[in-house]
């Protein structure tokens, strides 16, 4: 998914620029966007947007709902032989470490076989998933390669966490022994500039984006969570009653007949950094990518989640006074908590304080020499 490439890209081209040769395995789908960076590209993996099934692979139960789901599905997307894969190409490549998504576990798998140290981005499953549960079956797919049963979640992380957030405001869950953290990169919005509606200040300036995800939930039918229609026909309708500029990126969502007041605007894409370094608040579905970016940008957030890690990010926003869920308002609700949270200066004042705790991390053009020192301490 792109999502998950966009975490990758900066790694990439800050290894690159220091000269590093970088080899992605990725898919068919990312792969022009990879190039792009200069690094040498192999579409091995499988698209996870594409329609399958996790049915029944005839093991015995593994002792919780998830842990069955999760063997099912990884045997499903042929992890062994995908990992296989991508041992051959690291090994025929020379690698001395290995970088990945932390719901990509060919290369974890891969990396173990050749005793190379794993850095892994912090991300969805690492943030909310039970580590005990992940640790029950990544020992199922170790045993079957010849590795050693871990005896503790942290062989999960072999090498370090990489997160793109202040520990202060730390979503992860993960047992990682290490953890190397960076300022969140910006994004390469080239040729981009804030829309003129949003540069006159007359009124307070609300951006709002649900992300793409609502198109595997149409498209895939993910079982639970909120109806993303539902929640953007919410969305402007509140949005439509609170003296503001309203700008929503949907995503593609065709929003024909949804309520939509003369100061709302309504996008298939906007350049999201710029509209958060102008905006007072932005109304979210939970993805942790946009999460990072309105970190970095100092800005509340009001989170309606759907599925997947949103729920658990959403949760996280209001444990740590940075916005709060509105799951469960209906558009006059979601209008009055609007209100609020643009009128609230504790809220404010905390958004800033994340911001400077993320402003005072490195670069990720600091990341290749923390890389070579965790290669290091490995080999040590």
């Amino acid at each position: 998914m792109n999502s998950h490439l966009e975490p990758l890209l900066p790694l990439v081209r800050s290894l690159r620029a220091a000269g590093d040769e970088v080899l992605v395995a990725t898919t068919e789908q990312l792969a022009p966007k990879v190039s792009a960076t200069g690094a040498r590209v192999e579409t091995v993996l499988q698209d996870p947007t594409s329609p399958f099934q996790a049915g029944s692979t005839g093991r015995p139960p593994l002792g919780s709902l998830l842990a069955d789901k999760m063997a099912a599905l990884l045997d499903t997307s042929e992890l062994l032989t995908r990992t296989k894969e991508i041992a051959a190409l690291a090994e025929s490549f020379g690698a001395d470490l290995v970088i990945r998504d932390d719901s990509e576990y060919a290369g974890y798998l891969a990396a173990e076989l050749l005793r190379l140290p794993v850095v892994c981005l912090a991300g969805a499953m690492s943030n909310t998933y039970n580590h005990d549960d992940l640790t029950t079956v990544f020992n199922l797919f170790r045993t079957e390669l010849g590795l050693p049963a871990l005896t503790d979640p942290s062989g999960l992380y072999p090498g370090a966490l990489l997160d793109y957030m202040p520990e202060s405001v730390a979503f992860s869950a993960a047992p990682a022994p290490r953890t190397v953290r960076f300022r969140q990169p910006r994004r390469n919005e080239a040729g981009a500039r804030l829309p003129e509606v949003a540069a006159t200040g007359e009124r307070p300036l609300v951006y709002a984006a649900i992300g793409t995800g609502w198109r595997t939930w149409r498209d895939l039918g993910v079982p639970g969570g909120d109806d993303p229609y539902r929640a953007m026909t919410d969305l402007l309708a509140a949005l439509s009653e609170v003296e503001c500029t309203a700008l929503v990126s949907s995503g593609g969502m065709d929003t024909e007949g949804m309520p939509r007041g003369p100061h709302v605007e309504v996008h298939d894409h906007l350049p999201q950094q710029l509209l958060l370094e102008a905006a007072q608040l932005f109304c979210s579905h939970g993805g942790y990518n946009g999460i990072r970016e309105a970190i970095r940008a100092g800005v509340p957030m009001l989170v309606r989640p759907s599925t997947l890690d949103q729920p658990a990010n959403a949760a996280a926003i209001t444990r740590l006074g940075l916005g709060s869920t509105v799951s469960g308002l209906d558009a006059g609700q979601l209008a009055e908590r609007i209100v609020g949270s643009l009128a609230d200066a504790e809220l404010a004042w905390r958004s800033r304080a994340a911001r400077a705790g993320m402003l005072a991390l490195p670069g990720v053009d600091a990341a290749p020499e923390v890389l070579r020192t965790v290669r290091r301490d490995a080999r040590d």
